[in-house]
């Protein structure tokens, strides 16, 4: 008590001051946790935790207050206004992971625009992070940005006085200092350039005196120098115009020299000038123009008719006379070259293929860049394998049987050409082997017509086609036998299921047949045979009528009536016969079937063998004979019971049970014979008590009742399916001068037994509640002060024998009766008040019944006391019972 206590008053002390995660663990130890103070001490938490959440957020710490919205949801997760909280939390927590992104990309930006000497935009970049860190945190980066200023402004002091005292080397090495230093200010740049075109004057002196010498290559080479070490070159207007100039002298010189004739001088010479000079325009183009011309004047593999053309062009537009002789020569292998593809093409015209491949081979040898003459020869080749190709594919075809597959293509390459005279020597093959196949297809066909089996046909087909697999009057043939050996397999069919009497085992076959045919119909001889196999059909038809068989008929019958024209029965005769046979049939069969609904056997098996001898297979008339037969058997089985009853009564109701439902025909006979059965046996192990409107009763006699479970050979009088054990206890009733009639209950062996939950004591009394087993619970009852007779009722769904409640009746005396009536004093509550009525037990095995008013027993009238006997039934009044003994 004390330690709970405790346990509050310290999560109080931890919330009021504030350490909320302390407080949280102390009120969720199991000591406390379900106290309706921790409770509220809960409530109070929470709120605090939601305050705090609401002042970081306030105060920006983001990643705090989500730690105690975390918290939170612990302790109450259904808060109202706990979604709202959660997202402004993760709004300002999203906005303060951009704020720091955004930061430390500037100070990145700042850092490499430093590095590079953009000082101008590393000076707006820090104004951008003045405004998101604080001028105290920026004063290290602002004296850096200084710093780098201050270098830059010396740097440039340094290149001055280099100058000054003509010191080039430093003076460009100063000037690559202060240009990494400060690359982006437009005034510091001007003040570069102004101290390079000082000092660049040499080298301006320097072009110019190799311009005025002629020696223009070196003139480039010494402009070149000068630009790659001074990169503000290209911002002096007068260097650009002198690179202009040299471009120029480079250019007229290789133009001289290529009118002059050396074409190669004129190439390399263009071809030396420095990069920086060679990228202007017009040394550019000289330069292409002179490179075009030597690649014309070498590629000796080329067409000479597309160098001719391309070197005249340029002529054309240079108008060097040094180009005049090499076209002139051009131009006269290209006549050559045009000469032999013109004698190559009349060759090939005139069918002389291999006087034109030996030109055409002889062209290319010489120019094998001669793309007509390649293509000529290509396509002379590729004919030539086609056609190759077509004679190895037709003998392949004539080897395996393809004749006319074979013909077509000899016949495409007989006209001349490569191969020309093998393909014509291949064909008058193939047609001595086309006509030996059709002599053989004719007398095929004369022996399909006469009527030969279509097995010795096929045959004689697969002999012909190891000459021709793909004859027409072949294929026509076989089709014409293969239909010839299906309608001989249907015809088969057909009379296989005449012979079952399979109604469709015949109509499959025949619609099957009938539909191959498709829209021409079957074949004359096909026809013919239909016809036969009509007149079989119709004299099994007529056969069956006689031999007393409608059904069939009538069902085969309405099947073949449409293709009764292809088989030229009539069948409406029979069809009517057949029918009235049937109706008949099936009119006794109904007449039996009611006679045996209405207990009539003997007409039922009159009209039985009256539809037998129309119609023994008609599913009605089978269906009678079923019913009667299980009816017969029924009662044969209930003759032995009777029988069986006299001497074993349990065995007859074992017989009767095995039966299953009773037959409606032999409904009172059953009846009969289960009160037969019942009044054959005795009361010595007890009896059931039927009572109608109050149920039933298991009723005993004996001193001593042995109760346990339902289970093997050898049961007590009380079995009950639970877990208990098979003699679990035994109820004992004691007699005494000075106690009289006492009840006590006694376990076997020690088996758990217990009486109002403690230890079995010397007697029961009225009321006590019984468990066995622990399982199996049980109330010991007695209703009436003035009777020792007792009543156990099982609880809990347990049963015994199909009921809950058993009557245990003391033997002998008025002490021992059982009170049936109205109120409370009674063992069997009834709703109707009448004369006093009881049951007593004058000994083992023996019950009597008292009424003051008329009853009957077995419609006998008596009044007083009667001794009943198994399987009486009693009426007192509007009370009735039946008394059944325990099988």
């Amino acid at each position: 008590m004390w330690s709970h206590l405790i346990q509050l008053l310290r999560a109080r002390r931890a919330i009021r001051a504030e350490r909320f995660d302390a407080a949280r663990a102390l009120l969720a130890d199991p000591i406390v946790r379900d106290d309706r103070r921790a409770h509220e001490l809960r409530q109070e938490l929470t709120e605090r935790l939601v305050n705090r959440a609401r002042r970081r957020l306030d105060a920006g710490q983001a990643a705090l207050a989500r730690h105690d919205l975390g918290r939170i949801r612990e302790l109450d997760p259904d808060r109202p206004g706990l979604e709202e909280l959660s997202e402004a939390i993760e709004a300002q927590a999203a906005s303060d992971s951009e704020s720091r992104q955004r930061v430390e990309s500037l100070r990145m930006g700042f850092d490499r625009a430093l590095d590079e000497g953009r000082l101008n935009e590393a000076r707006d970049m820090l104004s951008s992070l003045r405004e998101a860190l604080g001028e105290t945190e920026c004063q290290p980066l602002q004296a850096r940005l200084e710093s780098r200023r201050s270098a830059a402004s010396k740097a440039l002091r340094e290149v001055r006085e280099a100058l000054d005292r003509g010191l080039e080397r430093e003076a460009r090495e100063g000037v690559d200092k202060a240009r990494r230093l400060c690359a982006d200010s437009l005034t510091f740049r001007e003040r570069l350039v102004g101290l390079s075109a000082a000092w660049a004057k040499e080298r301006w002196d320097e072009v110019q005196n190799c311009l005025a010498a002629g020696r223009n290559l070196e003139a480039a080479r010494a402009l070149a120098d000068w630009w790659d070490s001074d990169p503000d070159s290209d911002e002096l207007s007068e260097a650009r115009d002198l690179l202009v100039a040299v471009a120029d002298a480079i250019a007229g010189e290789a133009r001289n020299l290529a009118i002059a004739g050396d074409l190669q001088g004129a190439c390399r010479l263009a071809s030396q000038a420095p990069r920086i000079v060679a990228g202007v325009a017009a040394l550019r183009r000289i330069k292409d123009r002179l490179e075009r011309i030597l690649f014309l004047l070498d590629a000796h593999e080329d067409d000479p008719r597309r160098r001719a053309d391309a070197l005249a062009r340029i002529l054309a537009e240079t108008q060097w006379s040094s180009l005049e002789t090499p076209l002139a020569a051009l131009r006269k292998d290209a006549i050559e070259v045009e000469h032999a593809l013109t004698e190559a093409r009349r060759e090939l015209s005139a069918g002389d293929t291999e006087a034109g491949k030996d030109r055409l081979s002889s062209l290319l040898v010489r120019w094998p860049g001669c793309d007509e003459a390649k293509a000529l020869l290509d396509g002379l080749l590729a004919d030539e394998r086609e056609r190759r190709d077509q004679l190895e594919a037709a003998r392949v075809a004539v080897r395996e049987g393809r004749l006319d597959e074979a013909q077509k293509r000899l016949l495409r390459l007989i006209s001349g050409g490569f191969g020309a005279d093998e393909a014509r020597n291949l064909l008058r093959d193939v047609e001595r082997l086309r006509l030996k196949v059709s002599r053989e297809c004719t007398a095929i066909a004369a022996r399909l017509d006469a009527g030969a089996e279509a097995e010795e046909l096929l045959a004689g087909i697969d002999q012909v086609r190891r000459h021709q697999v793909d004859s027409a009057e072949l294929d026509e043939l076989e089709a014409r036998a293969l239909r010839r050996r299906t309608a001989r397999q249907h015809e088969t069919a057909i009379r296989d299921g005449l012979e079952r009497r399979d109604v469709a085992a015949c109509l499959e076959p025949l619609r099957a047949w009938i539909a191959e045919g498709g829209e021409g119909g079957v074949a004359q001889d096909e026809r013919r045979a239909l016809e036969a196999l009509g007149r079989e059909i119709e004299d099994v038809l007529r056969s069956d009528l006689r031999r007393g068989r409608p059904a069939f008929v009538d069902e085969l019958a309405l099947g073949l009536r449409t293709w009764k024209r292809q088989l030229g029965i009539d069948l409406d005769p029979i069809l009517a016969e057949a029918g009235a046979k049937v109706q008949a049939a099936r009119s006794h069969a109904r007449k039996g079937l009611e006679a045996a609904m209405r207990r009539s056997i003997d007409e039922a098996a009159e009209q039985l063998a009256s539809a037998r001898e129309l119609a023994p297979e008609e599913p009605e008339v089978l269906r009678l004979a079923h019913r009667l037969g299980r009816i017969q058997g029924d009662k044969r089985l209930l003759e032995e019971a009777f029988s069986l009853a006299e001497s074993d009564p349990s065995g007859a109701r074992e017989l009767l049970a095995s039966r299953g439902p009773t037959p409606r025909p032999l409904g009172s006979l059953v009846l009969e014979l289960k009160d037969h059965v019942e009044r054959q046996g005795d009361l010595e192990n007890g009896c059931l008590l039927q009572v109608e409107e109050a149920g039933e009763f298991l009723v005993f006699t004996d001193d001593r009742l042995r109760i346990g479970n339902a289970t093997g050979n050898k049961l007590p009088q009380i079995p009950v399916l639970a877990r208990i054990r098979a003699h679990h206890a035994t109820f004992v009733r004691t007699l005494s001068f000075h106690g009289g009639s006492v009840d006590r209950i006694e376990p076997v062996d020690g088996e758990p037994v217990t009486v109002n939950g403690a230890t079995p004591g010397d007697r029961l009394q009225h009321g006590d509640r019984l468990v066995f087993g622990g399982v199996l619970p049980m109330i010991y009852l007695r209703p009436s002060p003035q009777s020792t007779s007792a009543l156990l009722r099982i609880e809990k769904g347990f049963e015994c024998r199909g009921t809950s409640r058993i009557l245990w009746m003391k033997q002998g005396g008025r002490d021992g009766r059982v009170a049936i009536g109205r109120g409370r004093e009674v063992h069997i509550r009834v709703p109707h008040k009448g004369p006093e009525l009881y049951l007593q037990a004058p000994g083992r095995g023996r019950l009597c019944v008292h009424f003051e008013g008329d009853g009957e027993i077995d419609g006998v009238s008596f009044r007083g006391t009667r001794e009943l006997h198994a399987g009486a039934q009693v009426r007192c009044g509007q009370v009735q019972f039946r008394v059944l003994p325990i099988a």
